[in-house]
């Protein structure tokens, strides 16, 4: 009777598994990567945490433009500088 010396797979994260994950349809990709978030042991960030994290970030943006320290820019002239920088080929 034989045994099974085979080891289990373990993948070693390269630019060559990189690029082949890379490959697969977005489907199968956003479920590996949602099956990863998963399998993280405290479960990713807390929502909570993260909703106040972003209330903060809100209002602390908010008081930077209203106090004058931040501008706003016009979305079509910064992208029409993209354009000029970044041609379509």
């Amino acid at each position: 009777m034989a045994t099974d010396t085979t080891a289990p797979l373990t993948l070693v994260p390269s630019p060559a598994v990189t690029k082949a994950l890379m490959a697969w349809p977005d489907a199968e990709k956003l479920a590996l990567a949602r099956a990863l978030e998963d399998s993280v042991a405290d479960g990713g960030i807390d929502p909570a945490t993260e909703r106040e994290r972003n209330r903060a970030l809100i209002h602390s943006r908010l008081a930077e433009l209203t106090s004058g320290k931040a501008k706003l820019l016009d979305a079509d002239e910064v992208f029409s500088a993209l354009r000029r920088e970044f041609p379509e080929e």
